[in-house]
């Protein structure tokens, strides 16, 4: 499920649906974890392990247009829910922020 009630009320994924971009804004708890950083006014710093630094140069010397596509379809309205229970929760952190999803989605 969506965490996003917005992005619920479009329906489900397609059945082939795959994840796409950082998990930091395709998935919610991570999502909560960058809301309680900008709400402390906290920069975020990314940090990558030694393949994920290979697999980013590989992407942007080779295959730019990945990342191009990656960031302009970010939203954070499509993140998803594992524990149905936690997202009344994580949205009402997310709904702190002066513009909501709309915040989290501009800040990436």
């Amino acid at each position: 499920p969506f965490l996003s009630p917005k992005r619920e009320e479009r329906g489900k994924p397609p059945k082939n649906w795959k994840r796409k971009g950082p998990s930091s804004i395709t998935r919610a708890w991570c999502l909560f974890e960058v809301t309680e950083s900008l709400l402390a006014g906290n920069r975020l710093q990314v940090s990558l392990s030694n393949s994920d630094r290979r697999d980013l140069h590989e992407t942007l010397t080779h295959r730019f247009s990945d990342i191009i596509t990656i960031f302009s379809d970010l939203d954070a309205n499509d993140a998803q829910v594992t524990k149905v229970d936690d997202r009344e929760y994580i949205l009402s952190r997310v709904n702190r922020l002066e513009e909501g999803f709309e915040t989290l989605t501009h800040r990436f």
